[in-house]
């Protein structure tokens, strides 16, 4: 009678014990995979239409319409404003190659700051090593610690794209 139970419930716990392993260890972490492939595809096309603006605007002062003063005030407050995502909390942010800070929407005490020392709360010298992509390779991601979104208090990893603006010397960035 034990053998026969044994013979029902050993293959039904090995079924399910297979079904979790593949569900934790393969299915899980692919998904996870293409979520984070689309959301870095979503932070590259979104940081390549808020360089489509800055060259719009560098154009204009190229072209004598406005002044390349007013072309970066212009820039620099719209891109300010310029939110996405789900609670419109999602932003950009300019540095120039130094690293001065330019503009961050959520961290104005940052405005005018040299970050080449600014560190991350692991130690990361990030905006530092965006300049040092950007000088590299134009564009690419980089990975940090930053607060979530505007509560400073919240710190989480975080991913984000960053380009450079040859023009004008800025790195803009989103994640």
């Amino acid at each position: 009678m034990v053998t026969g139970s044994l013979k029902i419930l050993v293959p039904l716990y090995l079924t399910y014990i297979v079904f979790l392993f593949s569900a934790f260890f393969i299915f899980i972490p692919q998904q996870k995979k293409q979520l984070m492939d689309h959301k870095k595809e979503t932070i590259r096309q979104l940081t390549n239409i808020a360089l489509s603006l800055l060259s719009e605007l560098e154009n204009k002062a190229v072209q004598g319409q406005i002044s390349p003063e007013h072309a970066r005030e212009n820039a620099i407050n719209q891109i300010r404003n310029m939110r996405y995502g789900a609670e419109g909390k999602d932003f950009f942010w300019i540095n120039d190659m130094h690293p001065f800070m330019i503009m961050h929407p959520y961290r104005p005490d940052l405005v005018g700051t040299d970050l080449s020392s600014f560190k991350d709360p692991a130690g990361k010298r990030l905006f530092q090593e965006m300049v040092d992509l950007v000088e590299k390779q134009n564009a690419g991601f980089v990975d940090y610690l930053w607060q979530w979104k505007s509560d400073s208090r919240r710190i989480v990893p975080k991913i984000s794209y960053v380009k450079g603006f040859k023009p004008w010397g800025w790195v803009i960035g989103t994640g």
